[in-house]
């Protein structure tokens, strides 16, 4: 699957968990964005996680357990990344060629 299916299949079950009302523990979302992450690591094999206060991720050497990060982006964006306040990193990352995964 390359990333622009998974981002599309991504979207469409982020929807219906919405309109499910959000439900906790809705496997298919969680499923949905594993296979997003992979997707994301074929095509960019340095992209990294991070995890909202916490840092910096590791993608391939964790496994894609649910809520083990909150965005994927290009290593190349780390040191940036890095030295932005927690705070102000939804703007930085949201700006640039990153993916928010939502979890369940």
């Amino acid at each position: 699957m390359t990333l622009e299916e998974a981002k599309r299949k991504n979207d469409e079950i982020f929807y219906k968990w919405l309109v499910y009302g959000r439900p906790e523990a809705f496997s298919e979302l969680n499923d949905s964005n594993r296979d997003l992450i992979r997707a994301y690591l074929e095509e960019n094999p340095d992209a990294v996680g991070y995890r909202l206060f916490e840092g910096i991720v590791e993608l391939k050497n964790n496994l894609l357990h649910n809520f083990f990060c909150d965005y994927i982006f290009s290593r190349s964006l780390t040191e940036k990344v890095t030295s932005t306040n927690p705070i102000d990193i939804d703007d930085v990352l949201n700006e640039k060629n990153s993916l928010c995964i939502i979890w369940s």
